[in-house]
């Protein structure tokens, strides 16, 4: 069993959707375990349309769906939601806004389903 192997067996995902992942995310990036998690989650939820959203300010599904796919992350493993989307954003370099690196990294998710 070589390391990538070892590496794959303890990742979140299918081999389908790990191999998915990486074409989009470097496998050795920062917080490559939790950007997996949130894949996966992401993977899990169906779109929720804009008016069937219940926070004040309705977001693109898209980006709606990875914010919930981050905040499932968060409640299982015990972290706040800001720590885990600050984490699966360090991916993207430079400085930006939040908005739109969010919307950057559904995009990016989007990319990985639609592979699959």
């Amino acid at each position: 069993m070589g390391l990538h192997d070892v590496i794959q067996e303890n990742r979140p995902l299918t081999v389908e959707q790990a191999e998915a992942t990486d074409e989009v995310f470097d496998q050795v990036a920062p917080a490559s375990d939790y950007r997996d998690q949130v894949v996966s989650e992401f993977l899990e939820l169906d779109p929720v349309p804009l008016h069937a959203q219940t926070r004040d300010q309705k977001l693109p599904v898209e980006v709606d769906r990875a914010r919930r796919a981050i905040r499932n992350v968060a409640d299982s493993s015990n972290r706040t939601e800001a720590n885990v989307e600050q984490r699966v954003k360090q991916v993207y370099d430079g400085p930006g806004e939040k908005d739109s690196e969010i919307a950057r990294f559904a995009e990016d998710l989007k990319e990985i389903e639609s592979q699959l």
